[in-house]
């Protein structure tokens, strides 16, 4: 029954059965899949600036999105675009992966996220260089370096290094199995098409390169040793190990100065302190250690080939 309705002499019941509300159709879902290529590719290109985990994540939702899209598989690894810039390895002291536990977790330094990857095909490999989240693996077993994508899983390898090292370093005494073994690298930028590894030693003044598909590994320098190195901007820069000195070890021009800038005396004797060359904002840093006092010292920008001071802060 209904209400009451007062208001006159007689007194009404209202059926409210009898007059039922109009119920709304329920809204249609949005159709995201059919969205502009251009609003795609907009979308895309944001994620892609930010991390490219999160543009293989937008790819993956349908397949109009994936083939409104570039692929970030690029067999060459030369395209940075798609490099996983920001995020790093957590490998153990000596690099060497457990045999029995081939995973390597993985950290982004800007979000803090953790991502644990299996890479089974990658057992007795040493991590010799982390460049842009990719990994220069180096097959200690028949001495060969692989650059790897460790989200992508694409493989680039790299002339065989083995030959090379007879021929070029047995007659030299300093040169040892660890000398090898122990070797740093990082992934440069060749040509638009492909990239290049340099690698230099411990206690070895040499530093050789090799391009994927390339005859062989060259040396590029002699006589010079680092105590830091920061790839920048597709080349490698570093801080002589004797001196105050900023290099530019790659690209190689045998014609151009390889010293860049000249850290002033009045940062520090090298005996006294140690400069590390770090990246922030788009620029690259030299910060000071200075063992004594105890404090970091941001005391050189690089930026467009331009040296100039900078500011300083204490850890």
């Amino acid at each position: 029954m209904g209400a009451p309705v007062s208001g006159g002499k007689r007194k009404a019941y209202v059926d409210a059965d009898a007059f039922p509300r109009k119920r709304r159709a329920p809204a249609e879902a949005p159709d995201w899949t059919s969205l502009h290529p251009d609003i795609t590719n907009l979308i895309a290109e944001r994620l892609l600036a930010e991390d490219v985990t999160e543009y293989m994540r937008f790819r993956s939702v349908c397949s109009h999105w994936r083939t409104s899209t570039a692929t970030p598989r690029d067999a060459t690894l030369a395209d940075r675009r798609f490099h996983p810039r920001g995020w790093v390895a957590l490998r153990d002291g000596n690099g060497v992966r457990p045999v029995e536990d081939a995973a390597i977790t993985f950290f982004h330094t800007a979000t803090s996220r953790i991502c644990r990857l299996s890479l089974p095909v990658f057992q007795g490999h040493r991590i010799v260089g982390i460049t842009d989240g990719l990994l220069i693996l180096l097959d200690t077993r028949a001495a060969v370096i692989r650059v790897v994508h460790p989200f992508t899983g694409v493989v680039v390898e790299l002339p065989e290094l083995a030959t090379f090292v007879h021929c070029v370093f047995s007659k030299q005494k300093s040169v040892t199995m660890d000398s090898i073994v122990w070797m740093n690298a990082t992934v440069c930028v060749a040509s638009p098409s492909s990239i290049a590894v340099v690698v230099w030693f411990p206690n070895m003044p040499v530093v050789i390169c090799a391009q994927p598909g390339g005859k062989g590994w060259k040396i590029i320098h002699t006589r010079i040793q680092f105590s830091n190195t920061l790839p920048f901007n597709g080349g490698l820069y570093g801080v002589t190990r004797l001196g105050r000195q900023l290099v530019r070890v790659y690209p190689h021009d045998p014609v151009a100065n390889l010293v860049v800038a000249q850290v002033p005396k009045e940062l520090g004797h090298p005996e006294r302190c140690i400069y590390f060359l770090v990246e922030s904002m788009g620029a690259m840093l030299v910060a000071v250690l200075h063992r004594a006092a105890g404090h970091i010292d941001d005391s050189l920008t690089h930026s467009s080939g331009l040296i100039s001071p900078a500011r300083s802060s204490r850890r």
